[in-house]
């Protein structure tokens, strides 16, 4: 979890649904959990939500933090759920990072239309965002069908 997911959302409540949470802000990880160990020996790495910031940072390689070191040292296939505003999905700079990790080989989900609450507003509004879980697990699973070994298949 990045330092600001962290602001969001508590790591001991990630840890309900993940075997394992691994915060940049826990110093005693640094040395088993770092950019290297964390992107190694997977089949496939899930940006969930992926962030403008996030996507930026992995369009132009940069690794300002412990999850976008990780997506940089990455050799699996990497999957970038994101979630923003429609303003900011619609952004050129914006679309042009999405179409750089494209390029490079990234698989970038399209957002789709979905209600959620927007604090400053006090309402719910339309705004981009992950597709529902069972669309999640489903991309997901083909993702790791195309890149696993057809013996190792479920």
């Amino acid at each position: 979890m990045t330092h600001t997911a962290a602001e969001f959302i508590p790591a001991s409540t990630i840890a309900l649904f993940a075997d394992k949470v691994v915060t940049a802000g826990d110093r005693t990880t640094w040395a088993r959990d770092n950019h290297q160990t964390l992107a190694a020996g997977h089949d496939l790495m899930v940006v969930l939500p992926a962030t403008a910031n996030v996507l930026s940072a992995a369009a132009t390689g940069a690794a300002p933090s412990l999850l976008t070191a990780a997506i940089t040292a990455a050799t699996a296939p990497v999957v970038f759920f994101p979630a923003m505003s429609a303003e900011m999905w619609a952004n050129r700079a914006v679309q042009r990072n999405v179409g750089q990790l494209r390029q490079d080989g990234h698989v970038v989900v399209d957002p789709v239309p979905a209600p959620r609450y927007d604090v400053a507003a006090g309402a719910f509004v339309e705004s981009p965002a992950p597709p529902p879980p069972p669309r999640f697990a489903e991309i997901v699973r083909d993702r790791l069908s195309v890149h696993m070994p057809s013996t190792e298949r479920v």
